[in-house]
């Protein structure tokens, strides 16, 4: 028997459209109630007119780290690669915990252009940013 997991979709225009956006992606998720349980994932955006621009939607089994993650890689891969996002959460767990995975990836696969001691003062200032706490390796007095 198959069961419904995760779907995610986002309207061509809007993805169009989204390259004409601030670089700012706020992200949420709210409970659905009635026949069908799950959470409704959504990204929007801010358009020239200071106006809320719906990005992608999805629909998952709940507010975790693993539909985050999942949530956020078909974001990066179906609707922009542009660097330089700010992300507006509010700060649910699985929203962080899948920022801090995906930060660490980005980091670590840099990790071979850069040296070990550029690596850390990136990461330590990245990880310190999100209110993460201080790096490991990072002395506090």
């Amino acid at each position: 028997m198959e069961v419904f997991e995760r779907v995610f979709w986002a309207f061509g225009p809007c993805i169009d459209g989204f390259k004409h956006c601030m670089p700012v992606i706020c992200i949420d998720g709210t409970h659905l109630y009635g026949k069908y349980k799950g959470t409704l994932l959504v990204a929007t955006s801010v358009d020239a007119s200071f106006q809320v621009f719906p990005i992608a939607f999805a629909v998952v089994e709940g507010e975790n780290t693993s539909s985050w993650s999942w949530f956020l890689g078909c974001i990066r891969d179906r609707v922009t690669q542009r660097d330089g996002l700010c992300v507006i959460s509010d700060r649910h767990p699985g929203i962080i915990a899948a920022m801090r995975t995906c930060i660490l990836r980005i980091l670590s696969q840099a990790n071979y252009a850069m040296s070990n001691v550029i690596f850390n003062i990136v990461l330590c200032f990245a990880i310190e940013a999100m209110g993460l706490g201080a790096h490991p390796r990072r002395k506090t007095r």
